[in-house]
């Protein structure tokens, strides 16, 4: 067993490759609340032929009502058609990146959401199951552990 602590970073990497894999999706990021900035994105996987957003901080993520929405509920954000869907996703978001279904399930810090874990489909609008939202739920407790173990060792 190693006494070395793995990178928070590879780790939040692993995470969010590991459920594009599994819920073979278009993309899927990890935003986190950094000092200083809008919640960007510090760990993104993407399929092929799509374009990655980790780069573009331009969108206001804090005062979005999707982000709004599970800062004030804690709960995970389904959305199966970003056309029609209240609370109604960032115009960019479906306009620029072509998003049309999604999910978002916030990171946790004690009391407090300190990010989140979004999940996009781009090739239409999708009927996320009870397996699909289950494991977005499970990715953001990881990124959790993994938050808490990083502050521990602080």
């Amino acid at each position: 067993m190693s006494d070395t602590v793995e990178h928070p970073q590879t780790s939040f990497q692993s995470i969010v490759d590991a459920l594009l894999v599994e819920l073979v999706v278009s993309r899927v990021t990890l935003r986190l609340d950094i000092p200083g900035r809008n919640f960007p994105a510090v760990a993104e996987a993407v399929a092929v032929d799509v374009d990655p957003i980790i780069q573009d901080e331009s969108l206001d993520q804090r005062n979005a009502p999707t982000a709004q929405w599970i800062i004030a509920r804690k709960e995970i954000l389904v959305q199966p058609n970003c056309e029609t869907a209240e609370p109604r996703p960032p115009a960019a978001l479906i306009e620029v990146y072509g998003v049309r279904a999604q999910m978002l399930a916030p990171v946790m810090g004690e009391d407090a959401v300190i990010g989140w874990v979004s999940v996009h489909e781009t090739r239409g609008q999708r009927n996320w199951t009870a397996h699909e939202v289950d494991a977005i739920r499970k990715a953001a407790l990881a990124v959790e552990a993994l938050c808490a173990s990083e502050a521990a060792h602080l």
